[in-house]
């Protein structure tokens, strides 16, 4: 199983059989809840949020030779925390 998430046509997260590869700027800010894979739940974990993070994301799983891609949306973060505090969010697929 592959799955990809995108800033824009950039791809930030990179998850294939097992493996991961971060986006440059998103190392150690997420991640996907891979205990919950297998239930289709492919939602984009993103931690210490920035106003930067602002913008559309995309999903797209490839199983196979299916493959799935969510429809787009919109993020915006209007108040970052301060670096000393911990601020994370969701992206559920659709």
């Amino acid at each position: 199983m592959e799955i990809r998430w995108f800033k824009g046509k950039r791809c930030i997260y990179l998850y294939q059989n097992g493996q991961v590869t971060e986006g440059r700027g998103y190392e150690g800010r997420v991640s996907l809840f891979t205990h919950k894979l297998q239930k289709g739940n492919v939602s984009l974990r993103l931690r210490h949020t920035h106003r930067s993070d602002s913008g559309r994301y995309r999903c797209v799983v490839t199983h196979g030779e299916h493959k799935v891609t969510t429809n787009v949306m919109d993020f915006t973060v209007s108040d970052p925390y301060p670096a000393s505090r911990e601020s994370e969010c969701h992206i559920p697929t659709l």
